[in-house]
């Protein structure tokens, strides 16, 4: 983390999330995986690999699809306060690349309907708590 503020300035971070540049959220944490464990750059680039946060898998377990809340997206520290998708400069600075991360979506609609012994009920919101 300490080389990213190096590099960018916390107020670049500030500017583009809202948030201080800081361990705590889940993209300097997504970084240090994919620079750790061997190929896993590599085949997150190729679409092999996915990331999401913890309502993200259960929307996946849930309704086989990739999407997250806005409300999640903003704690991972790359997703643009004023447009509310990831941010091209924030994933450049931090090194994600774009193709492992859900789809943004509002926190209230029908996001799919379950499968399995759930099959037709509507998965309809999703909202975090830090």
């Amino acid at each position: 983390m300490r080389a990213l503020v190096a590099k960018h300035g916390q107020d670049f971070f500030r500017e583009h999330s809202g948030l201080p540049a800081a361990s705590y959220f889940s993209g300097p944490k997504l970084r240090w995986l994919l620079d750790s464990v061997r190929g896993l750059r590599e085949r997150a680039e190729a679409g092999e690999v996915l990331f999401g946060t913890m309502d993200s898998w259960l929307i996946w377990q849930l309704t086989g699809r990739h999407l997250t809340d806005v409300t999640n997206a903003s704690r991972t520290l790359l997703m643009g306060l004023n447009t509310l998708a990831w941010d091209d400069e924030l994933l450049a600075a931090i090194g994600i690349p774009r193709t492992m991360l859900p789809e943004i979506r509002p926190s209230a609609e029908v996001y799919g309907e379950a499968s399995g012994q759930l099959a037709g009920v509507p998965v309809a919101a999703a909202l975090g708590d830090q």
